[in-house]
């Protein structure tokens, strides 16, 4: 069932893509329980055996539901 978008959730969108146009490439976000963190792209959010960890986010970020699930 598709339902017509709300003129905040229009909003939100277009201003998650303002984000995504200046988002620096040396930071990725991952989806962990709920919160949104992010972590440097390359080796510096690796632990010693090249996984990301939890010890390795730098911030989190909450208050946008989300889900790393794939389809």
């Amino acid at each position: 069932m598709t339902r017509e978008p709300t003129d905040d959730e229009i909003k939100a969108v277009a201003a998650l893509r303002r984000v995504a146009k200046r988002w620096p490439r040396s930071l990725t976000l991952l989806s962990m329980a709920g919160s949104l963190c992010v972590v440097y792209t390359d080796e510096a959010s690796l632990d010693r055996e090249g996984d990301r960890s939890p010890d390795m986010v730098m911030w989190y970020v909450d208050g946008i539901p989300n889900d790393g699930g794939d389809w």
